[in-house]
């Protein structure tokens, strides 16, 4: 009987040893896609305190601000999960849960169009990289971020000069092909 005992717990140390010395992952990585834009909203800067009455979230007027935040709600879909696990005796040696959350069909190309010339440019032309803050990184931030959540925003920091009744279209084309829009309320930006 001391034989087999020993015998057992050998073969259970020769299981158990490559695993051991490794470094164990025992994160939980998901991949997700966006299924649709569930929500548009805006929020102008606060330039004093008085302002912070009038011009807040989501008013059709925009006053006393030079930039405007629209933010972007996706309705997500969980499209595949990795949980690495070995054993029990594994997760004495595991180094720290880490979740990774990133998007699986990534994105091509992003636009945001007014449907108005916006300081001389035409309508229908793509103002992101144009007229935003950080137009030029979103899509490689969406692209690469391992934490990646429903809400996404930008920074509009060219105020509109000529006309200032504008609707914002935004469109993200997928990898896949597929095409998600949304357009933002009609805002009339005073001065």
């Amino acid at each position: 009987m001391k034989h087999f005992l020993a015998y057992l717990f050998i073969l259970s140390l020769i299981g158990f040893f490559p695993f051991a010395c490794t470094k164990h992952d025992d994160s939980r990585h998901q991949k997700v896609d966006i299924k649709k834009i569930s929500k548009v909203d805006h929020f102008t800067n606060i330039n004093n305190i008085f302002d912070s009455v009038n011009t807040q979230l989501n008013f059709d007027t925009i006053t006393n601000s030079d930039s405007l935040y629209i933010f972007i709600t996706f309705d997500l879909k969980e499209i595949a999960m990795n949980r690495l696990n070995f054993s029990l005796g594994n997760t004495a040696f595991a180094h720290g849960s880490e979740n990774t959350i990133q998007l699986g069909n990534k994105i091509n190309s992003i636009e945001l169009t007014s449907d108005t010339t916006y300081n001389g440019i035409v309508k229908n032309t793509n103002l992101l990289n144009i007229i935003t803050e950080n137009g030029n990184n979103l899509k490689d931030e969406m692209n690469t971020t391992t934490d990646f959540t429903k809400n996404i925003y930008f920074k509009i920091i060219a105020k509109p000069t000529d006309v200032l009744k504008h609707q914002f279209t935004i469109k993200f084309t997928k990898e896949n092909g597929d095409i998600i829009t949304a357009k933002s309320r009609k805002l009339t930006w005073l001065n």
